[in-house]
């Protein structure tokens, strides 16, 4: 997802010109690499606070912020608050991501999980490519 995160942004940020030249601006460069750095975090303190204070509170309390973080997004006004909110989004965001990774796993039995969570990666990429195109 941390892949899928980067990329979605990169490609906001690229113009194709007429001639077929990528180009984009420096103010979206910046906003592109803001936004990968603010993943980051996410993904240190998603496992920590799973380890912690226990997987399923950690996986209730980064759904709904990452909810409130982007419902926040939505009616941020400025530069400089739309880059605190997108650190907020993209810390819930990955830490959710990686909560998940750890919480899911653990309801399949041992001699079907690398295949259930196999499948459930595959349905969630296709998912994710068809999301794009509507």
């Amino acid at each position: 997802s941390y892949g899928y995160c980067s990329m979605s942004m990169f490609f906001e940020v690229i113009y194709v010109t007429s001639d077929g030249c990528i180009n984009y601006t420096r103010a979206e460069y910046l906003f592109f690499l803001v936004v990968i750095f603010c993943c980051i975090p996410g993904y240190i303190i998603g496992p920590w606070t799973a380890e912690k204070f226990g997987r399923l509170p950690t996986f209730y309390y980064t759904t709904w912020g990452s909810l409130f973080a982007t419902v926040a997004l939505e009616i941020c006004i400025g530069p400089i608050v739309i880059y605190l909110e997108l650190l907020c989004v993209a810390i819930f965001y990955m830490a959710l991501d990686a909560v998940l990774w750890i919480y899911i796993p653990e309801y399949f039995p041992t001699f079907v999980r690398s295949t259930a969570v196999g499948f459930i990666n595959g349905v969630g990429k296709i998912g994710g490519a068809l999301g794009v195109l509507t």
